[in-house]
């Protein structure tokens, strides 16, 4: 099936602002993955989701965190790149639209969840365990948050913590 530019448009422009966001991070998500610039560190969030998943790491263990372009050069480095789009992917159609700040906010809160879950499951804290388990962010967040995702709070929560200043871990912890 195929349309023309102008069916597409119609049809974009008929859309709900919620669903507009929806689709908007869906093409982010895919010119994310298609890229050759940023596949190999998925970009700025690349970036962002290591250093907040490294210093929740770092929190969690008391040991100092790798930089980032010494982690590239580590084994996990590939399961890492590997698992991270689906992570984003994930917080992108159900967060759509945030600013860097917010971002950066979620994934302390993100990493912090997986943190805390790897030591409830009795897992030595290190970034090998976390990007073993990076593809259970979506299932980690749910428990974390029941129903905050489904709802659309988790946006709340994250502007809430961000306008009370709340480190990312506190917020966690909270629920």
């Amino acid at each position: 099936m195929s349309q023309t530019i102008e069916e597409i448009e119609h049809a974009i422009l008929s859309l709900s602002p919620l669903n507009l966001d929806r689709l908007k991070a869906k093409i982010n998500g895919l010119i994310l993955l298609s890229s050759p610039s940023q596949g190999e560190d998925q970009g700025d969030d690349g970036l962002l989701f290591y250093d907040a998943l490294s210093h929740a790491i770092s929190e969690a263990n008391g040991k100092k965190h790798l930089p980032y372009p010494v982690f590239k050069k580590n084994r996990y480095f590939p399961m890492y790149k590997k698992k991270l789009p689906d992570v984003l992917k994930f917080l992108g159609e159900n967060l759509p639209t945030l600013k860097r700040i917010e971002r950066m906010y979620l994934f302390g809160i993100v990493s912090n969840v997986l943190v805390t879950n790897l030591q409830d499951i009795k897992i030595p804290v290190s970034i090998g365990a976390a990007c073993r388990h990076l593809d259970r962010v979506p299932e980690l967040m749910d428990n974390a948050f029941p129903g905050y995702i489904q709802a659309g709070l988790l946006r709340m929560l994250v502007q809430a913590g961000l306008s009370n200043g709340k480190s990312s871990r506190r917020a966690s912890e909270q629920h």
